[in-house]
C-alpha cells in the first residue's frame, strides 16, 4: 500500500532507468528525483499555455525523432523546424523562422 495522500505513476522500468540515468548525470539542484519529475511535468503544461498565449495560431502537427511539424494557421502554411548538427532550422518560411524555432524550442516534446 502506498502512502496516504499520495498516487502511483507507473513508468517502465527502462524507460524510468534511462531517466534516473540522466537526472543522476545532469541534475545538479537539491530537489529529489520525485519532486524534481512533478517540477518538470508541471513546467511542460505551464509551457504549452505560454505557447497558446505567444502563437495562437501555431500547431503542432507531427512530432519527429528531431524536430515539429508546425502549422500556421492564419498564413495557412505548414513547416519543419529540426535540430540538426547541433544546429535548429526550420524549412518552408524564411520570413517566419525565428518565430516557428522559438516555438519549437519552447515546446516541452521539441527533441
Amino acid at each position: 500500500m502506498g502512502r496516504s495522500g499520495y498516487t502511483s505513476l507507473s513508468i517502465k522500468e527502462d524507460d524510468y532507468n534511462e531517466i534516473r540515468k540522466k537526472y543522476d548525470a545532469l541534475y545538479e539542484g537539491k530537489l529529489t528525483f520525485t519532486v524534481w519529475s512533478q517540477n518538470v511535468i508541471e513546467a511542460s503544461f505551464d509551457r504549452l499555455k505560454l505557447l497558446r498565449k505567444m502563437f495562437p495560431d501555431f500547431t503542432v502537427l507531427t512530432i519527429t525523432d528531431n524536430g515539429l511539424a508546425i502549422q500556421n494557421k492564419k498564413k495557412n502554411e505548414i513547416v519543419q523546424v529540426e535540430l540538426k548538427n547541433n544546429k535548429i532550422t526550420c524549412t518552408g518560411s524564411t520570413k517566419d523562422a525565428q518565430s516557428y524555432i522559438l516555438f519549437a524550442a519552447l515546446h516541452p516534446e521539441f527533441v
